[in-house]
């Protein structure tokens, strides 16, 4: 068996950097899937982060410091197989520290729910047992959030000031709640008055991803190179938007006002609903070009 480690690519060749890969996902597939692709779809890659094959892990082993599903080998793989060819992605743009493009999560947990994956704070608000289903709710979406089909390949955000509705600004390298993010990507592309300065420069920076011929500066094309076609419509209108967009500090700062834990509650179980659905449709578009490339 072939294990996939960082540093032993022999050079920057496509094709010698796509042979691993393969290698690395068909043994993935064979240890954790049981050889069924379609085992992916639902596939929590926490799972695999200290994993010495396939996940972050440090030089002297475990787990490296703040790491991040998105940040795995098997998932900077499965990315490099589907948008190499079309980026022309070599190694060192994906896997190495300093990497032209970074892998993101779409859909955010941590604005809605706070980075406490523990949920020790929620669990505090939501104190009554028939909060229940509720808090299993989030546990769930939780390993959802971080499978194949909420990942998406972008240049470095590291420098992008997005603020969302509410006026909070989300953490640095966080894309905020979906629907935001691509509203304002609309914005720049039709050069709209109120754009966000900084995605524009952005967006500016990086024409050889946003304005190529898969993309063209358009929303509805982003989607389907991203396979995002569940998002938008044929006329790149966003399909769904997730208004008001609560924070986890809105939850905080009104932790003993019911009505707004009601509020709170109904619009997060629907939130995930939505974007739990989007996550799985996209998994699918994932899976179908996947399979087709590992022959």
């Amino acid at each position: 068996m072939v294990s996939f480690v960082e540093g032993t690519f022999q050079e920057n060749n496509y094709f010698c950097d796509l042979g691993y890969c393969c290698v690395l996902i068909k043994n993935f597939l064979r240890l954790y899937c049981q050889n069924d692709i379609n085992k992916l779809s639902n596939f929590d890659f926490l799972r695999v982060i200290e994993d010495q094959e396939f996940g972050q892990v440090g030089k002297s082993g475990g787990r490296k410091k703040g790491a991040l599903a998105q940040n795995t080998k098997i998932v900077k793989a499965i990315i490099f197989l589907l948008f190499a060819d079309k980026l022309m992605l070599s190694y060192n743009n994906l896997f190495e520290k300093n990497s032209n493009y970074k892998i993101f999560l779409l859909n955010q947990f941590d604005i809605l729910f706070s980075e406490d994956y523990s949920l020790r704070t929620i669990k505090k608000i939501f104190v009554e047992p028939n909060y229940k289903n509720f808090i299993d709710k989030i546990s769930l979406f939780y390993q959802k959030v971080n499978s194949i089909g909420n990942f998406i390949i972008l240049p470095d955000l590291d420098k992008i000031d997005f603020l969302s509705s509410t006026e909070t600004n989300t953490v640095s390298r966080k894309i905020p709640y979906s629907d935001v993010f691509l509203n304002e990507l609309e914005k720049v592309f039709v050069s709209a008055e109120d754009k966000n300065k900084s995605l524009a420069n952005f967006v500016k920076e990086n024409e050889v991803y946003f304005d190529s011929s898969f993309i063209d500066k358009n929303l509805y094309n982003f989607c389907v190179f991203n396979l995002l076609n569940d998002y938008v419509d044929r006329d790149g209108r966003l399909l769904n938007e997730f208004y008001p967009h609560y924070t986890f500090i809105d939850l905080v700062n009104n932790k003993n006002d019911e009505k707004f834990k009601a509020l709170y509650v109904e619009y997060s179980t629907n939130y995930m609903c939505k974007v739990e659905d989007l996550i799985q449709k996209r998994a699918q578009r994932i899976l179908s070009v996947l399979e087709k490339r590992l022959g």
